[in-house]
């Protein structure tokens, strides 16, 4: 099991470092793959740490929130500011692609055991800023990418004219 999970880690890692080397149809894969390979070795790290009923309950609830949270988003612009995925993030349901509950399946995951190690008390807090960081780092470059395109029409996260402060 160790074994298995330091693979899916590991394999999660060499396919982000190798995210800026690589360009064109290969970088559309490539993301592609990132995300449901970190997905799976959070997956798998939450089967192992946290048993079956953890790892069922996070995967259904997290796919869920992720895909209505980003449906939300896309037909309404609440809560995170009015924004369109690109086609190359593969098949999409009612335009949010399909990847992309699996992102929030990737990222959730390792906020919450983060959170958990600091707090019993304002999880809640320490994993919604863990998350808020993430996407600050991960935004700019999936949008420099071409994989999103938010509207900007009023205030902007600092040194990113291309992602609206609402995010």
């Amino acid at each position: 099991a160790r074994l298995a999970l330091g693979a899916a880690l590991a394999l999660t890692i060499l396919l982000q470092v190798s995210y800026p080397l690589i360009n064109g149809a290969a970088l559309d894969i490539l993301t592609i793959a990132t995300v449901y390979v970190g997905a799976a070795a959070m997956l798998l790290h939450a089967f192992l740490s946290f048993g079956g009923k953890y790892f069922a309950r996070y995967l259904l609830l997290t796919v869920l929130f992720g895909y209505f949270i980003e449906f939300l988003g896309v037909h309404s612009g609440w809560p995170f500011g009015i924004y369109t995925y690109d086609d190359s993030l593969g098949p999409a349901l009612f335009e949010i692609p399909i990847v992309v509950p699996f992102a929030w399946v990737m990222m959730v995951h390792p906020a919450l055991v983060a959170a958990r190690r600091v707090t019993t008390k304002w999880t809640f807090l320490y994993g919604g800023a863990i998350l808020a960081t993430w996407d600050l780092f991960l935004d700019p470059q999936m949008v420099d990418a071409g994989r999103w395109k938010w509207e900007v029409t009023g205030s902007h996260i600092p040194f990113v004219k291309e992602v609206p402060l609402s995010n």
